[in-house]
């Protein structure tokens, strides 16, 4: 059996399960960012910057805040399952 496209989860109209564990751990970075222990994290008034190791990234380019996940070398966006499957090399179910 196939393992629907994650994308197409959190695409649908309205609050679904996965939105909501998104947007949970939105407003909860503290608790999850510093433990995906990505090179050069730091905190900063607004949430946690970090360097993208799946994609090379040395500098610290990925923004985490209670708006959202954005790589600034990419100007790709993320949700936070986006960046723990990226971070610990997991699939959608495992993040």
């Amino acid at each position: 059996m196939a393992t629907p496209d994650h994308r197409a989860l959190l695409a649908g109209e309205g609050d679904t399960h996965w939105r909501q564990i998104n947007d949970t751990a939105l407003l909860n970075l503290d608790r999850w960012v510093p433990s995906l222990q990505l090179p050069r994290t730091s905190r900063v008034a607004n949430g946690y910057r970090a360097a993208a190791e799946w994609r090379g990234g040395e500098d610290p380019n990925l923004s985490f805040h209670r708006g959202g996940i954005k790589d600034f070398v990419t100007d790709e966006l993320y949700t936070a399952i986006d960046v723990i499957m990226k971070a610990t090399r997991t699939d959608f179910y495992t993040a």
